[in-house]
């Protein structure tokens, strides 16, 4: 090998490790900073005592564009944690198609007639 072509392959295989770097920090080692799993909200109980409170936390949990399309990759990429860690995976499924922002709005209807 010549000089170009070990800083080709160094560059390669940079690149690799900043991908993979990239990946790992959007997906790997993000703890959930939300009160509740999307699959919760089903059971959220609406206390009209408590409205502004409930309604600050339910705006909290709103996801954006990007948590949707973060969590549909993040499905895309660990395919096996519908085995593994089934709520994980089916908590950002929840997320990526939008069905938590979904259960967000009817929550905040409610919480909008108290």
């Amino acid at each position: 090998m010549n000089t170009t072509d070990t800083a080709r392959l160094s560059k390669v295989v940079s690149g690799i490790f900043v991908i993979t770097a990239i990946l790992c920090n959007t997906g790997c080692g993000t703890v959930q900073t939300k009160p509740m799993a999307a699959e919760d909200l089903d059971y959220f109980q609406v206390d009209c005592r408590k409205r502004t409170e409930q309604i600050a936390m339910l705006q909290s949990m709103r996801s954006t564009r990007d948590d949707k399309m973060f969590a549909r990759v993040g499905n895309m990429l660990q395919p096996w944690q519908v085995i593994t860690d089934p709520d994980a995976y089916n908590n950002r499924h929840s997320v990526g198609l939008g069905r938590s922002n979904w259960l967000l709005n009817q929550k905040l209807m409610e919480l909008g007639s108290c």
